[in-house]
């Protein structure tokens, strides 16, 4: 007996380090002090080799310094990254990644030199096809058998190409070329959602792309524009009762300034892919028992172990209002830029919840005033507390394996005399699967021990863990005595069972 199925498998999460050491250029200021950094990486490159899954991409950092005469001057450049994770190479039909940068850190090594260096963290999942097999069935003989039906969490992937977008973020009327710098800039999908039509699948969402832009003799200012983004998914694998979750990827983002007669027109580019991972059971049956009506067969029985997608679902929730201390004391009038990072600390579920606590970690450049009066910036860093309570609208396994990745958009912090309000929204998704083990026959072996010729009797009964010899008994219409005699089960065997009465070190008990 042989069964061929599909299953989704989580491989295990792989890190690897990305350092570089930069020089600033010859145009550049020496630093004074570093107000900003970040350092974001995308999917990046992925390809399967043998019973490994190679990824490779960039790490690509931001950093905004004051320079030595006073001006915010920004700095960018990139650090390469390579890991493997391993799979199993000839059952493994496609694999999707999820990277980010787990941590990083920036070191100033001179007034022209920074030492730079991230931690690339990699998990994956992917759609393999795997078999159940049960060796030496009993050929001809009258075997009746005893089925089992399970569910088996499998995934399927949808894809688009690189979407590529430009448009005018801004008009500054009046501005000189040589007088605009672009201090920094950040892109964020918001409302991503996954429509199904008869066609197949797309991808919706907005992108809000908010610039840093410092005029020459003025304060830099935020600009922010929202571009429309609509993909087709292509891909072989869209049911109608899984659970869908999208997302889009930005590849690459460029702000450049096109000067006109009126003024310095700001065109933010684009490069985005969108992608699903699609959550399904498919169901499998497997020989639960079997036995012979003429004659007896040796059966071997293991665990069958398998996942069973238990849900998937979207998270999208609103931090409002706030209140973050400012505990140095300082008179900060106002954030000219600031980005959040979510870090997950752990993940508990309840029934129908799933709880997720952490934090935002929030950083910005901050405008403050001096005791001299004068305006001056320094960075800020601080953590907002995160507790997500999130309904699934099903029970959960005790056991169940929960998967998030989350990421913050629609950051804004005010300062409000000593403290940092702060509203943002918490988006991405969620998954879970539960571990299972049931008993199943592995092999059919043929003895010469003949049992009975009543095709209406079982001959051998293989108990589960959790019968007791009262359950057997009453299943096969046989008293709990005369079951004992024909096993020739003595007074120790039976005390030896647990406080249910279930059979200790019993694996198979003859029926006659």
């Amino acid at each position: 007996m042989q069964k061929s199925y599909e299953r989704g498998r989580r491989l295990a999460a792989e890190s690897v380090a990305s350092s570089i050491e930069y020089t600033l250029s010859d145009y550049h200021g020496d630093v004074k002090r570093v107000l900003h950094s970040m350092a974001t990486v995308g999917e990046g490159a992925r390809f399967q080799n043998g019973d490994e899954i190679e990824c490779s991409g960039i790490v690509e950092y931001s950093i905004i310094y004051l320079d030595t005469e006073g001006r915010l001057t920004p700095l960018s450049f990139t650090s390469d990254y390579e890991l493997k994770m391993k799979c199993d190479g000839e059952r493994c039909r496609d694999a999707n990644t999820h990277t980010r940068v787990a941590n990083y850190s920036v070191r100033l090594m001179g007034p022209r030199r920074f030492a730079v260096k991230a931690l690339v963290e990699c998990d994956a999942i992917c759609s393999e096809s795997s078999e159940y097999r049960v060796e030496g069935e009993g050929g001809d003989l009258p075997l009746e058998v005893r089925l089992e039906s399970v569910k088996i969490g499998k995934v399927g992937f949808l894809k688009s190409g690189e979407i590529e977008l430009a448009e005018e973020i801004a008009m500054l009327d009046g501005a000189i070329e040589d007088e605009v710098e672009v201090l920094a800039h950040r892109v964020e999908p918001r409302g991503v959602v996954c429509q199904r039509s008869e066609d197949g699948a797309s991808v919706k969402c907005s992108l809000a792309v908010r610039s840093l832009i410092a005029l020459k003799g003025e304060e830099p200012r935020n600009y922010e524009s929202m571009l429309d983004l609509s993909c087709k998914l292509d891909g072989d694998y869209v049911v109608e009762g899984g659970d869908i979750v999208p997302q889009v990827s930005i590849q690459s983002s460029v702000i450049s300034l096109n000067p006109s007669e009126a003024g310095v027109s700001v065109v933010a580019s684009v490069i985005a892919t969108a992608s699903a991972e699609i959550y399904d059971n498919g169901e499998i049956e497997l020989l639960d028992d079997c036995f012979s009506t003429d004659r007896g067969v040796d059966v071997e029985v293991g665990d069958f172990s398998y996942s069973e997608h238990a849900f998937a679902k979207q998270i999208c929730e609103k931090i409002t209002d706030t209140e973050v201390k400012i505990e140095d004391g300082r008179k900060i009038r106002n954030l000219i830029y600031e980005t959040g990072r979510v870090r997950v600390g752990g993940i508990s579920a309840e029934d129908m919840a799933v709880i997720i606590d952490g934090e935002i970690q929030v950083s910005g450049i901050s405008c403050e005033i001096d005791d001299n009066g004068d305006i001056c910036y320094s960075p800020v860093k601080f953590d907002v507390p995160m507790h997500i309570n999130v309904n699934v609208g099903c029970h959960i396994p005790h056991n169940a394996r929960c998967n998030c990745h989350l990421s913050s958009d629609s950051l804004k912090v005010d300062v409000n005399g000593s403290a940092f309000i702060v509203s943002c929204n918490v988006v991405g998704y969620i998954s879970a699967s539960a571990e299972k083990s049931c008993r199943a026959v592995l092999a059919i072996n043929e003895n010469e021990e003949r049992y009975s010729r009543d095709p209406s009797l079982i001959s051998v009964y293989y108990p589960v863990p959790e019968e007791s010899l009262f359950d057997v008994a009453k299943r096969f219409h046989i008293s709990v005595t005369r079951l004992a005699q024909i096993n020739a089960l003595s007074e120790s065997v039976l005390a030896s069972s647990d406080e249910r009465g279930s059979l200790v070190g019993v694996s198979r008990l003859m029926i006659k």
